[in-house]
C-alpha cells in the first residue's frame, strides 16, 4: 500500500504553513427575560440579548425599520439595543432601555409618542421622562407610564378623558395624573385607562359608554380616576378596546365593559357595568384583552381564549364567536400572551412565537399575509442568547492509532431545555480556529447536529497525525456557541521499507521503493527498471533469500510486510534457447499451431492463433493458458509472451457452446405464414432478421417489420437487419400499421463500412459485421487519428475512450470521413465506436487496447526522476459537508471541467450518509462549465440515499433531488451527465435581441442547465421534472436586486418567466430559481409599470409585483383593467406563466375547440398536460367563456399540489370548511375537496362570508391568487 506517503506529504504541506496560537471559545452572554406585546395590527418582541424586533402593520413606521412597508417577517428596530422592556399601541411602539431612557416610534397623530409633536416617526425618538418602570400603549391612541415611585403619567388622545387629568385636552408630552399613588400596573384601552394599586384595588377613567369604569355607571367620559366596584386582591390587569380584565391572586379572572361578542367570557353577550367572573377559569397567571376578544394563560402553560372570532383570533379552528373560554388545543408550555385588535400571539418557553387570527398585515410573522384560525409558528425567536458552555473545554481519551473519543460537559441555555441542545463536531488541520464563523467556514463536519450528547467516538484517523477538533452547540433558536479547540495526536505505527539487492549483478542499478509500509500491509514488487545485468545470465525475478530458497516474487506481485525491512535479491538464470509448445488439451482433431522459433530467456514471443488448428466437439476455442485447467496465465493470439528459463507450454482452453433459437409470431392475421429460422445461434452471434416471405396479410394494415415487444413498441427491424443473440431464445413479433398509403424508404441498419486507425496492430482485419477487436499499440503512442465511414451519410459515428473500470475518460468525439484525433491517456483500456441510425438504432464496435512495452535499451537507462507530489483535483466534492474528492475523476479542457463519479467509491462514501444527504461538486472560479457524469450504479447508490446532487460554479448552481429524475428508457451501461455552464453565443444573442425588443435590462450572462442520458452513443435530453428543481444565479457584484427576475431563453429565442426569489448571502445577491424544466436561464429587469387605473386599488402592490415578474401584462394606454372578468384562456395563460412552464404547443390539441395557432393554445395544452385545467364531457375547453370562481379556486388548488402544497381537504373536512360560508353548499361535488383545500391553505378567501362560486374572477383577483400561491409554495419571496 502506498497511501501513507502521499497522505503524509499532503498533511505536511498543510501543517507547514499554519501559525500555531491559542484562542478562546465563543462565550454565552447573560440575557434578560424576553417579552412579547401586540399592537392593533403589529407585534413587537424583545429578545434575551436586549434587541427589539417587529412585524406586521408598519403604515406609520411602528416597526422602526425606517420605512412604512408592512412586514410579514420580523425586522430589527433600528438603534434598539440594550432594551429592558417594550410596549405597543395602535400603530406605535415603545421601549425602555437599561440605561432608563424611554424611546417611541410610529403613529403620532394625537401626540401619543410624547415627543412634543404630532409627527409620525419611522425611527425611534427619545421621550423626556425618566424613572419609568413600565409603559402601556394598549390598542388606543394614548400612552400610560408607571414610574418607579408609583405615580402614573399619561399623554396622547384625551377626547374621552383617558389621560385622567380632569380635562378633555390632548397632550403631546407626559403629564402626571393627579390623585394616583402607590400604583403597581397600568393598562391603556381603546379610549379609557385602568391602573392597579398596591392594595389590590383597580382604578379606571376615560370612556364609559359600555361600563368601562366598572362602578355601576355609564357615561360618555370620566375625566378623573374612579375605583372599580367590588374588586380586591387583584394582581394583574389588561384593558381592551371597550372591556377590561382583572386577575385575582386566587387565579380567577373578572371582566366588565362591552360584551357584544362575548369578550367578558361569562357565557352571555350582555354588557356588564360591574365586574363579573369569567366562566370556568382558575389557575390563571396572566390575562390580555384584545379589540373584542380576550386571552388567559394558566400556570400549566395552556392558553384559553374567548370573544370575537371573525378572523380566527380565538384560535380554535373555527370562525365562531365564543362567549366562554375555550382551550387552545395542540400546544402548551406557553409563558406569555398578547392580544391585538383582531389577532392573538403567545410566547413558548423555548422562545418561539405563535400567533393566530387576522394576518393581512403580516402580523403572524411567517412570511404570509393569510388569516389563520389555528396557531402558526412565527419566524420570530425571542431567544437571542447563545448556550452557556461554562469552561468550554473538550477532553480526548482512548487515543489509538486510528481512533479517539471526545468528551465535553453539556451546555445549558436560558430557554432551550438541556436535552434539546444539539452538538456538532468539526475537524481541521489548523490550531487557530475558535469562533463559530471560522469553524463553520473552515472546519470539516464530522457528524450531523445531534441532541443531548456529551461525547463522540472518532474513527478512521491516520496514525501519528495531529488533528484539531471543535464542538459547536446550538439551541432551538439557532444560537450557537463554540467549545475551545482540542488537539488529538494519534499513536504512530512503525513503518518498514522494501530494499532491493543486485545479488551478483555486473551492471545496471537496483530499483528503489520510496514508500514506507505498516506491518501487515503489502508492497507491490518493482521490476528491473534499472536494467540490472549479469554476464551470461538473465534476470529472472526476486527472492527473499540470495540463494533463491525463500519466497519468490515477480514484478507486480504483492509482498507482505512483517515487523522488519523486507530485502529482495535479484535471481539469475543462464541463457540457453527455449521453445513455445502448443498443446490441444483434449482436442478431437486438427493439427495445432507450430512455433519453430528458438528464444532466449526474457525474449518476447508473439502468441499464435488457432485458425484452422485444434478442434473439440461441442466446444469453442477460448484462448491459451500456461496450465491445462486454466489456472495459469491466459493468453490470446497476438499477445506477447515473455520467455522464462524453460520451454513454455500453452494449453488450448475450451468453452461449451450453448445455442438459442429465433421464432417469429404474427398475432391475428388473415392469411400467410410466419418465417421459420432453423438456425442455432451462440450468444453474441449475429442474427439476420427475415422479411415476410410467407406473405402475411391483415385487412386494413400494412406489415412494417418485426419488433422485440408483443405490444409492437421499440425498434422495428426490417428484412436483412442484424440482431445480436443474447443468452435466451429470441422472439420477434409482427408490427402492423394502419394502411396510410406509400411510406418512406426503409432506414438502413447502423453499421460501419470502414474504420481506420493511424497506429496499432489489429487482432484481425476490420469487417463491418465484426464488433470486437484488440488493438496493440506501443506505450509511447499518446493518441490516434480515426477515420470512419457509416452505411450512409444520415448515420452518426462517435468515439469514446474508457478506463479499466468502465468509466468514460475521453469523448464522445464525432467521427467522419475526415480524420479525428482521439487522446489515449495512460489509463485507456478500450476504444468504443458507436454508430446510430436515423431511426435511433445503434451498433457499438469495441477495440480493446493492449500496450506493447518498448525493448530494453542496450545500455542501462538512467534512474527515473521521482514523480511530483500529486496535485489536488481541480474541484471539491463533499458528501454531507465532508470532503471526499477522490470519488470523482476530473479532466479540464480549457475552462470546461468534466467530473466522472466513480460508482464503487461513491457507493462506499454514501454508506454512512444520512438519507437526503447532499453531494456537492464545486468547480473552481475560472471554470466556465461543470459537467458531472455517472453511471447506473452511481445513480442507484444516490437514489437509495434519496440524495441531493448539487453542482456549484461561479456562473450558477444546480440542486437536483435524484429521486425526481424522470424515468428514462436506457440500458444498464448508460451514462448520465449533468451540466451547468455559461450559455453559448447563440443563446446570448437570442437573449439580447428578445430583451431589446421587450425593453428589459439584462443582468449578467445566460447560464445553461442540461441533463442527458447517453446509451451506446444515443443521447436523450431530459428537460422536465416531477417537482420544482432549484437553481441559483449570482447577481453581478454591486448589482441592485430591485425588480430582477429570471427568464428561460427558449430555443426559438422567446423569453419565459420563471419563479424567482432574491436572497442575500455573504454580501452578495443571488436569484433562487425553481423550475419544472431545464433550459438556459438569465436575469433581467423590466421597466416598472405604473398602471394608470390602479391608484388606491386594494391589489395594486400584488399586481405591480406580478407585472415585474413578467407574469401579468397591461393593455395599451397604460391600463391594467383590474376589475375585468378573466376568460378560461386568459386564466390558463397567466397560470402557466406563474408556474414558469413553456407556452409552446407540440401540436397535440387536448380539446376539440382549440384552434390551431391560437395565442393561448400552448398554455391550454400545458395546463391540460399537468391536469390543472379540465374541459367538459363533450371534449370542449370553451376558451372564450369567463372562468367561474369555483373553477378558478379548484385550479389554484391543483396548481398548489404541483408546487408542493397539499391543498386538498378530505371529504368530511371539506364539508366542515365550506359550511363556514353562506353559499358553501353551492360548491359542486367535483370541486368541493379542491376548493375547501384552497380555503384551508389560505390560497383563496371569500367576501362577506360568501364564496360566490358561479361568479366571475377579476384580473386583480387572479393576480393576487397566483401571487399568494407562489409565496406559500416558497417559489418567490413575499
Amino acid at each position: 500500500m502506498r497511501r501513507k506517503l502521499s497522505m503524509l506529504m499532503c498533511l505536511a504541506l498543510l501543517l507547514g504553513l499554519i501559525p500555531i496560537y491559542g484562542g478562546n471559545a465563543d462565550a454565552a452572554a447573560p440575557g434578560n427575560e424576553p417579552q412579547l406585546v401586540a399592537g392593533y395590527y403589529h407585534n413587537v418582541g424583545l429578545t434575551t440579548n436586549g434587541s427589539v424586533w417587529g412585524w406586521g402593520g408598519n403604515e406609520k413606521g411602528g416597526l422602526a425599520d425606517g420605512t412604512n412597508v408592512n412586514r410579514s417577517i420580523p425586522v430589527a428596530a433600528q438603534g434598539m439595543t440594550g432594551v429592558a422592556s417594550i410596549a405597543a399601541g395602535v400603530r406605535q411602539s415603545f421601549a425602555i432601555k437599561k440605561d432608563g431612557t424611554v424611546w417611541a416610534w410610529g403613529s403620532n397623530n394625537y401626540g401619543q409618542l410624547g415627543d412634543g409633536t404630532k409627527t409620525d416617526r419611522w425611527l425611534p425618538v427619545q421621550i423626556a421622562i425618566g424613572d419609568v418602570a413600565s409603559l402601556s400603549g394598549g390598542i388606543g391612541y394614548h400612552t400610560l407610564a408607571l414610574k418607579k415611585d408609583g405615580t402614573v403619567w399619561a399623554w396622547g388622545d384625551n377626547g374621552n378623558g383617558e389621560l385622567g387629568d380632569g380635562t378633555l385636552t390632548d397632550r403631546s408630552v407626559p403629564a402626571e395624573i393627579p390623585g394616583l399613588a402607590n400604583m403597581i400596573a397600568v393598562s391603556a384601552g381603546g379610549y379609557h385607562s385602568i391602573a392597579l394599586k398596591a392594595d389590590g384595588t383597580v382604578w379606571a377613567w376615560g370612556l364609559n359608554s359600555s361600563g368601562e369604569m366598572g362602578n355601576g355607571t355609564e357615561s360618555v367620559a370620566q375625566t378623573t380616576p374612579v375605583r372599580v366596584s367590588g374588586l380586591d386582591h387583584v394582581v394583574a390587569i389588561s384593558a381592551g378596546n371597550y372591556h377590561n380584565l382583572a386577575l385575582k391572586e386566587n387565579g380567577t379572572v373578572w371582566a366588565w365593559g362591552d360584551n357584544d361578542w362575548g369578550a367578558l367570557g361569562d357565557g352571555t353577550t350582555t354588557k356588564r357595568i360591574v365586574p363579573v367572573q369569567v366562566n370556568g377559569l382558575s389557575g390563571v397567571k396572566a390575562v390580555s384583552a384584545g379589540g373584542w376578544h380576550s386571552i388567559a394563560l394558566k400556570t400549566d402553560g395552556t392558553v384559553w381564549t374567548w370573544g370575537y372570532n371573525k378572523y380566527g383570533q380565538v384560535g380554535d379552528g373555527t370562525l365562531t364567536n365564543r362567549n366562554a373560554p375555550v382551550q387552545l388545543s395542540g400546544l402548551s408550555e406557553f409563558v406569555q400572551i398578547a392580544a391585538g385588535a383582531f389577532h392573538s400571539a403567545a410566547l413558548r418557553k423555548d422562545g418561539s412565537v405563535w400567533s393566530w387570527g387576522l394576518g393581512s398585515y403580516g402580523q403572524h410573522g411567517n412570511a404570509s399575509s393569510a388569516d389563520t384560525a389555528v396557531p402558526v409558528q412565527s419566524k420570530a425567536w425571542l431567544d437571542g442568547t447563545t448556550p452557556d458552555v461554562a469552561s468550554g473545554t473538550i477532553a480526548a481519551s482512548g487515543v489509538t492509532t486510528n481512533s479517539a473519543t471526545l468528551t465535553w460537559a453539556k451546555a445549558t441555555d436560558n430557554m432551550t431545555e438541556q436535552s434539546g441542545l444539539q452538538y456538532r463536531v468539526y475537524r481541521s488541520f489548523k490550531s487557530n480556529i475558535q469562533s463559530v464563523a471560522d469553524i463553520e467556514s473552515k472546519g470539516i463536519v464530522v457528524n450531523a447536529y445531534t441532541a443531548d450528547i456529551d461525547s463522540l467516538a472518532l474513527t478512521g484517523l491516520l496514525d501519528g497525525m495531529p488533528y484539531y477538533f471543535n464542538v459547536i452547540v446550538k439551541d432551538k433558536a439557532g444560537n450557537k456557541t463554540a467549545y475551545g479547540m482540542q488537539q488529538v495526536v494519534t499513536v504512530a505505527i512503525p513503518t518498514y521499507s522494501v530494499i532491493y539487492r543486485g545479488n551478483g549483478s555486473t551492471g545496471g542499478t537496483v530499483p528503489v521503493d520510496d514508500y514506507t509500509y505498516y506491518e501487515g500491509e503489502e508492497a507491490e514488487v518493482l521490476g528491473n527498471a534499472g536494467g540490472l545485468v549479469r554476464a551470461a545470465y538473465t534476470f529472472a525475478n526476486w527472492n527473499t533469500k540470495a540463494d533463491g530458497t525463500g519466497e519468490a516474487y515477480a514484478e507486480g506481485d504483492l509482498a507482505p510486510i512483517g515487523h522488519e525491512d523486507l530485502v529482495l535479491y535479484a535471481q539469475w538464470t543462464k541463457n540457453p534457447p527455449y521453445k513455445v509448445i502448443y498443446e490441444g488439451n483434449g482436442e478431437t482433431g486438427g493439427p495445432g499451431p507450430n512455433d519453430d522459433e528458438e528464444y532466449g530467456p526474457g525474449a518476447a514471443a508473439i502468441v499464435m492463433g488457432n485458425a484452422g488448428g485444434f478442434v473439440k466437439s461441442g466446444y469453442a476455442f477460448a484462448g491459451w493458458n500456461t496450465k491445462p485447467d486454466g489456472g495459469g496465465t491466459p493468453y490470446s493470439a497476438g499477445e506477447t509472451l515473455t520467455i522464462g528459463a524453460d520451454d513454455v507450454t500453452l494449453y488450448a482452453q475450451w468453452t461449451a457452446i450453448t445455442t438459442y433459437r429465433v421464432t417469429y409470431e404474427a398475432g391475428d392475421t388473415d392469411s400467410g405464414s410466419v418465417p421459420v429460422d432453423a438456425g442455432a445461434y451462440e450468444e453474441g452471434a449475429e442474427v439476420t432478421v427475415r422479411g415476410n416471405p410467407g406473405n402475411l396479410a391483415k385487412a386494413g394494415f400494412d406489415f412494417v417489420g418485426w419488433t422485440l415487444s408483443a405490444e409492437g413498441t421499440g425498434t422495428v427491424y426490417k428484412n436483412g437487419d442484424k440482431l445480436t443473440m443474447g443468452a435466451s431464445d429470441l422472439t420477434l413479433y409482427a408490427k402492423w400499421e394502419i394502411d396510410a398509403g406509400p411510406g418512406p424508404d426503409p432506414v438502413a441498419a447502423p453499421k460501419l463500412s470502414s474504420l481506420h486507425l493511424s497506429a496499432g496492430v489489429w487482432s484481425t482485419a476490420f469487417a463491418s459485421d465484426t464488433t470486437a477487436y484488440t488493438i496493440t499499440l506501443p506505450e509511447e503512442v499518446p493518441s490516434v487519428d480515426i477515420t470512419s465511414a457509416a452505411a450512409n451519410e444520415r448515420q452518426s459515428v462517435t468515439a469514446s475512450v474508457y478506463d479499466g473500470e468502465g468509466l468514460r475518460i475521453v469523448g464522445p468525439v464525432e467521427l467522419g470521413a475526415e480524420s479525428e484525433r482521439v487522446s489515449l491517456i495512460a489509463s485507456a483500456a478500450s476504444l468504443q465506436i458507436a454508430v446510430v441510425a436515423e431511426d435511433g438504432r445503434a451498433l457499438k464496435y469495441t477495440l480493446q487496447i493492449k500496450r506493447e512495452k518498448a525493448q530494453d535499451p542496450a545500455t542501462p537507462t538512467p534512474i527515473p526522476t521521482p514523480s511530483p507530489t500529486p496535485t489536488p483535483p481541480p474541484f471539491k466534492l463533499t458528501i454531507g459537508g465532508a470532503e471526499q474528492s477522490l470519488i470523482g475523476a476530473a479532466t479540464m479542457n480549457a475552462h470546461d471541467l468534466d467530473v466522472q463519479l466513480r460508482s464503487s467509491a461513491l457507493t462506499t462514501g454514501l454508506t454512512d450518509a444520512a438519507e437526503g444527504t447532499s453531494i456537492a461538486i464545486t468547480a473552481p472560479d475560472d471554470a466556465l462549465s461543470l459537467t458531472v457524469r455517472f453511471d447506473a450504479a452511481a445513480l442507484n447508490a444516490m437514489k437509495e440515499k434519496r440524495a441531493l446532487l448539487q453542482l456549484v460554479t461561479a456562473q450558477g448552481s444546480y440542486t437536483l433531488p435524484i429521486t425526481d429524475l424522470p424515468p428514462v428508457e436506457a440500458a444498464a451501461g448508460a451514462t448520465y451527465s449533468l451540466t451547468v455552464g455559461r450559455g453559448g453565443e447563440g443563446t446570448a444573442l437570442q437573449l439580447s435581441q428578445a430583451a431589446t425588443d421587450a425593453g428589459y435590462a439584462i443582468i449578467g450572462s445566460p447560464v445553461s442547465f442540461e441533463l442527458k442520458v447517453d446509451d451506446a452513443g444515443r443521447a436523450t435530453v431530459v428537460d422536465s421534472f416531477k417537482s420544482f428543481v432549484k437553481r441559483e444565479l449570482p447577481l453581478p457584484a454591486g448589482a441592485d436586486p430591485t425588480g430582477v427576475t429570471a427568464v428561460a431563453v427558449e430555443p426559438d429565442g422567446t423569453l419565459r418567466p420563471v419563479p424567482t426569489e432574491i436572497v442575500a448571502r455573504d454580501g452578495r445577491y443571488y436569484a433562487v430559481v425553481r423550475s419544472l424544466t431545464n433550459s438556459a436561464y438569465a436575469l433581467v429587469r423590466s421597466t416598472a409599470q405604473d398602471f394608470a387605473d390602479l391608484s388606491g386599488h386594494w391589489a395594486r402592490e400584488a399586481i405591480a409585483d406580478m407585472a415585474a415578474r413578467l407574469i401579468v401584462y397591461g393593455y395599451s394606454g397604460g391600463e391594467f383593467r383590474p376589475n375585468a372578468a378573466v376568460s378560461r384562456a386568459e386564466f390558463a395563460a397567466m397560470l402557466i406563466r406563474a408556474l414558469g412552464l413553456p407556452q409552446t404547443a407540440n401540436g397535440t390539441n387536448a380539446f376539440a375547440d382549440i384552434k390551431a395557432g391560437a395565442w393561448y393554445g400552448g398554455a391550454v395544452e400545458q395546463a391540460a398536460a399537468y391536469s390543472l385545467l379540465l374541459g367538459g364531457s363533450d371534449g370542449r375547453f370553451r376558451p372564450d367563456e369567463t372562468i367561474t370562481r369555483e373553477e378558478a379556486f379548484a385550479v389554484i388548488a391543483r396548481a398548489a399540489k404541483l408546487a408542493g402544497i397539499q391543498a386538498t381537504a378530505a371529504t368530511g373536512d371539506a364539508d366542515r370548511i365550506l359550511l363556514a360560508f353562506a353559499d358553501g353548499d353551492a360548491i359542486h361535488g367535483w370541486a368541493r375537496e379542491d376548493v375547501a383545500g384552497a380555503v384551508q391553505e389560505g390560497l383563496v378567501q371569500g367576501a362577506g362570508g360568501r364564496l360566490d362560486p358561479t361568479g366571475s374572477v377579476t384580473r386583480a383577483e387572479t393576480a393576487t391568487m397566483l401571487r399568494r400561491l407562489l409565496v406559500q409554495a416558497g417559489l418567490i419571496q413575499d
